[in-house]
C-alpha cells in the first residue's frame, strides 16, 4: 500500500550547485524566518545537483529546522533540481529559492498573509548591482502590477527577478511545467516559463507591496542572462 504523504503549510526548495559557501547566509535567513510563523508547518528540501560535492550544513540548523537533502545521480540542471524537489515536496504552498539569494526578515509572514486563495503572491525585491549597491526593484505599485500582465514578459522579458520573492499554491503549478519531458536546458529560462505558463491559465496573482527578498548579484548567476532568456 502506498504510504500518503502528509501536507504541511509550506516546502522551500533550494537547488544545489556547487554552494557551500551560501549555505551558513541561506541556513540563517531560513531560521530567522520560520521562528517568526511558529504556528506553520515548513520544510526545507536542498536538491543537489552537484553530486561530486556534499552539502555542508551544521548540524545545529537540522535541530530548529525540517531540513531534507536529496541528491541527483548526475547533473541535470535547475529546472530539473525544481521538479526532484517539488515532488518530495508535502507543502500546501511552494518556494523556490536560489542557493545564493536571501528571503529579508518577516518575508513568510508577509507572504502568507498576502496570498489568501491567490495562486501565487509576488512580493517586491531588492536586486543587487554588480557595484553592490541595491535598488529596488519595482519603485511604484504600478510597475509591480506587471508581473500580472502576459503582454509584459512578452515584449519586455521577465517581470520577476527570482522565483524566491513569489509563494505559490502547489496545485496551481501547471502539469506542462512540471512534466520532464519538457524540461528546459538553459538555466534561468524555467521561471520565466512557469510564469507564462500560469498567465495563460488565468491563474489569480496578489502583489505584496513588502519587499521581502534580496537577489544578490554573482557572476555565476543566470536569472539576468538575457541571452538565455532570448533563446
Amino acid at each position: 500500500m502506498q504510504q500518503v504523504k502528509k501536507q504541511i503549510d509550506l516546502s522551500i526548495i533550494v537547488p544545489f550547485y556547487h554552494g557551500n559557501q551560501y549555505m551558513d547566509s541561506l541556513m540563517l535567513c531560513l531560521q530567522r524566518n520560520i521562528c517568526e510563523v511558529p504556528e506553520r508547518s515548513i520544510e526545507v528540501i536542498l536538491v543537489n545537483d552537484s553530486p561530486n560535492e556534499h552539502i555542508e550544513i551544521s548540524k545545529d540548523y537540522f535541530e530548529r529546522i525540517d531540513i531534507r537533502l536529496l541528491t541527483h545521480k548526475i547533473n541535470r540542471g535547475i529546472h530539473a533540481a525544481r521538479l526532484t524537489g517539488l515532488e518530495s515536496a508535502r507543502g500546501k504552498y511552494i518556494i523556490f529559492l536560489d542557493q545564493d539569494d536571501e528571503l529579508l526578515e518577516h518575508a513568510l509572514i508577509t507572504q502568507f498573509q498576502t496570498i489568501r486563495d491567490a495562486d501565487m503572491v509576488c512580493a517586491n525585491a531588492y536586486v543587487e548591482l554588480p557595484s553592490k549597491q541595491r535598488k529596488i526593484l519595482y519603485p511604484n505599485l504600478f510597475v509591480h502590477q506587471w508581473v500580472k500582465w502576459l503582454w509584459a514578459y512578452i515584449y519586455m522579458g521577465n517581470r520577476i527577478i527570482s522565483p524566491g520573492q513569489v509563494m505559490l499554491r502547489k496545485s496551481s503549478i501547471p502539469t506542462f511545467w512540471r512534466n520532464e519531458g519538457y524540461l528546459l536546458k538553459k538555466n534561468g529560462l524555467d521561471d520565466f516559463f512557469l510564469w507564462i505558463l500560469l498567465l495563460r491559465s488565468d491563474s489569480k496573482i496578489e502583489i505584496n507591496p513588502s519587499i521581502v527578498y534580496s537577489h544578490r548579484y554573482t557572476d555565476a548567476n543566470y536569472s539576468l542572462n538575457y541571452n538565455n532568456m532570448t533563446q
